[in-house]
């Protein structure tokens, strides 16, 4: 999350593909997973979501907005990375306020799909480096011509990041909007909540539409 988010970017671009899609979908998940157990064993205040609540949603815009002014493809993914875990963050940080089952399931929801789409894009990614010898968008072109089953996949994983139907990153969106809307949260923050998963999904669009062209 921002300010801490200063190492993923650079970690992505020199790891290996791998190494990338393990890093992605499932150690940042694992900073999610730590708040969440901490905030179940300490008291850790009433600030503390809100604060949450606020790095979150910086995550969100700043992620996203970078990710889409990227040229190399791994970092334009790392970007997107700090971007989905500010949404998950900012989920968790209603679920401090109102712990409702609903909205613990929506953060779950969310770290599961992060880590399935995002794993699945930073493979591609590594296809398409062994492909044009380059990470680089602008230099990158005919990649799904000689691996249509890879173009595939990250087609599917685009869907996924987006939102769109049927794919398990639109249940993880909807249950989102449907936890935000229904927990007992101030309505401040459902607000902002939301507004978050709408610029979200907007800045996801762009920059996946930049990924996939």
């Amino acid at each position: 999350l921002v300010p801490l988010h200063f190492w993923l970017p650079d970690a992505h671009a020199t790891a290996p593909a791998p190494a990338s899609a393990l890093l992605s979908g499932v150690m940042t998940s694992m900073g999610v997973y730590a708040l969440l157990r901490l905030n179940q064993i300490l008291y850790m205040g009433p600030e503390l979501p809100y604060a949450l609540l606020a790095l979150g949603i910086a995550s969100v815009i700043y992620g996203g907005v970078q990710a889409y002014v990227q040229d190399d493809i791994k970092r334009l993914l790392a970007y997107s990375t700090i971007s989905g875990t500010g949404f998950s963050a900012t989920l968790l940080a209603l679920y401090m306020i109102d712990p409702a089952e609903q909205v613990l399931n929506a953060v779950l929801l969310s770290v599961a799909a992060h880590a399935a789409y995002k794993a699945a894009l930073f493979l591609d990614a590594g296809v398409a480096e062994l492909y044009g010898h380059t990470r680089s968008i602008s230099r990158l072109s005919g990649v799904s011509a000689s691996y249509p089953y890879s173009a595939v996949a990250a087609m599917l994983s685009f869907f996924s990041l987006v939102g769109l139907p049927p794919t398990l990153g639109f249940a993880a969106k909807l249950y989102a909007a449907l936890a935000i809307i229904g927990c007992a949260t101030p309505y401040a923050a459902r607000g902002a909540a939301l507004a978050a998963l709408a610029v979200s999904i907007a800045l996801s669009a762009l920059y996946g539409m930049r990924y996939i062209r």
